[in-house]
């Protein structure tokens, strides 16, 4: 097939500078990255250790960052698979509970780090019509829903304050996602995200070991840690503001590292690769999250089931008999974990069940894109615990109210057909020469579950969004290049004197 007649039709530059088949293709400097990198720990432990001052960290950090970051966007304009690696960094960094700032109002710590990373991307983007192609464009129109909703939003300031990194995001995304050609290109994309997933299991893992667990004696628990919870149970959060956020990296690790395996062909690599989601359990484990760890098994069962057949529904049923046991004999320690707010869903019904009444009052519209914590403010509401009392930036706590709040019924509808499309027509074809039904069922099928009790499905932010939006993207990529391929050889003349026919035919039009 002609390479510039694909190029053309499937918006992949014939001068791409990257092959992402090869790991060593990219020349790396490996050296300036680890002295910087360096640098950023020495300065971060000199400062938890010897100063009480935080506000001299963010200064410190801020001025180190700039060299990684300046040579980190330019770097992953050149190679586009390291993006998603990038995205990482500017989705977590922000967060990390070290610094001293309300996570709430972090804005002028994410914006410089995702804007000039996100805006070239964006620009390139838009340059190559990528986001203009199959369903990259219904997803760019479900966006520009978003923003005749900023025009009626509860709260448009925040509204647009989500849209715009949101958008961003995805932008970015669909860029790298375009560069795509083949399973080893979509392998060493992942292999790229569970860099940045293992990178983040280390620093929660020095979180652990060495970041204190208490301020002062006065007993107050330190959220760089641990949390006392309002039923007194304590939660690992690491380097995060909440606990659930360590269950999300774990679900994000596992479902990459499960679906990465295969690619691994260094002892080494597998072996790091094992320790960062067996770390991943644990720390997730320790953060009770409970609702990120049955997704996360859905999920495994699912794969094992499916790529080993019988020999896979053994083993889940081992595994389950070896849970039970494990249950039942320490019972006593981990029952009032497992049973926290069972009978409410930690209080989640009693505000489904009002979410459920204030889309009644506005299915077609909604109330504003992301803006849905703002509804909790009705006095209709009962419940003022803390935890629904933070205005917009509460969450409802169910990713498809948080869809039908913000924008509507039917945009809701419109989102998941978007987003479901790709993986339906992949399983109904029942070919995969990319490789993408584990990634169906490791990272997509766990994220439909988990939204039934957590939001944030509609989101490409934090790890776990990227990990979703990134799976869809180069599904959808999939369907593009699979199309244009089929076109392609539709096309092809059926014998020399037909190509010699069409030819003359062209040549005679132009």
């Amino acid at each position: 097939m002609n390479r510039n007649a694909f190029s053309k039709d499937t918006g992949v530059s014939r001068r791409e500078p990257e092959r992402y088949r090869s790991y060593s293709g990219a020349r790396l400097n490996v050296k300036n990255i680890s002295v910087t990198c360096a640098v950023l720990i020495a300065v971060v432990i000199m400062e938890l250790v010897s100063s009480s001052n935080k506000s001299t960290l963010i200064y410190a950090l801020a001025v180190v960052s700039l060299v990684p970051l300046f040579y980190g966007i330019r770097y992953a304009l050149r190679y586009p698979s390291w993006f998603i690696f990038a995205l990482i960094v500017a989705e977590t960094v922000p967060y990390f509970s070290i610094i001293p700032i309300d996570p709430g109002s972090r804005w002028f710590i994410r914006y410089p780090l995702l804007f000039p990373l996100a805006i070239p991307a964006v620009w390139a983007a838009f340059k190559t019509r990528t986001l203009f192609q199959g369903r990259f464009a219904l997803m760019l129109m479900f966006f520009g829903w978003g923003a005749v909703t900023l025009v009626y939003s509860l709260n448009p300031t925040v509204s647009a304050g989500r849209l715009i990194p949101d958008f961003l995001l995805f932008a970015t995304i669909c860029f790298a996602a375009s560069r795509i050609e083949n399973a080893d290109d979509v392998q060493v994309v992942l292999g790229r995200f569970v860099l940045g997933c293992g990178l983040l299991q280390i620093i929660t893992a020095f979180a652990y070991l060495f970041l204190p667990e208490v301020l002062g004696g006065s007993g107050e628990t330190l959220r760089a840690t641990w949390m006392l919870d309002e039923r007194g149970l304590y939660r690992f959060c690491g380097i995060f503001n909440e606990p659930n956020a360590v269950g999300s990296l774990m679900l994000a690790t596992v479902g990459s590292g499960v679906a990465h395996w295969h690619a691994v062909t260094s002892r080494w690599r597998k072996l790091l690769l094992a320790l960062s989601m067996i770390a991943a359990v644990i720390f997730a484990a320790l953060a009770d999250s409970r609702s990120e760890t049955l997704a996360a098994v859905v999920g495994c069962i699912g794969y094992g089931i499916w790529k080993y057949r019988w020999k896979g529904a053994m083993a889940v049923a081992i595994v389950m008999v070896l849970a039970i046991g494990c249950f039942t004999m320490f019972s006593s320690a981990i029952e009032p974990y497992l049973n926290r707010g069972v009978d409410s869903m930690t209080g989640r019904t009693e505000a489904w069940s009002f979410e459920v009444s204030k889309a009644e009052d506005s299915p077609l519209l909604g109330y504003g894109y992301q803006s849905e914590g703002e509804i909790l403010r009705d006095h209709r509401f009962r419940d003022w615990e803390e935890i629904w009392n933070r205005g917009a930036s509460t969450p409802l706590h169910n990713g498809y109210m948080t869809l039908i709040i913000g924008t509507g019924i039917p945009a809701t509808i419109f989102w998941l057909v978007v987003f479901i499309a790709p993986w339906w027509a992949l399983f109904r074809s029942g070919e995969d020469p990319w490789n993408l039904m584990p990634l169906a069922l490791l990272v997509i099928i766990p994220a439909l579950l988990l939204s039934i009790d957590e939001s944030g499905l509609s989101e490409p932010r934090y790890v776990r969004g990227l990990l979703l939006f990134m799976c869809w993207a180069m599904a959808e990529r999939y369907q593009l290049v699979h199309r244009a391929q089929a076109a392609a050889a539709e096309a092809q003349p059926w014998s020399r004197w037909q190509e010699l026919f069409a030819r003359s035919t062209v040549n005679g039009k132009s």
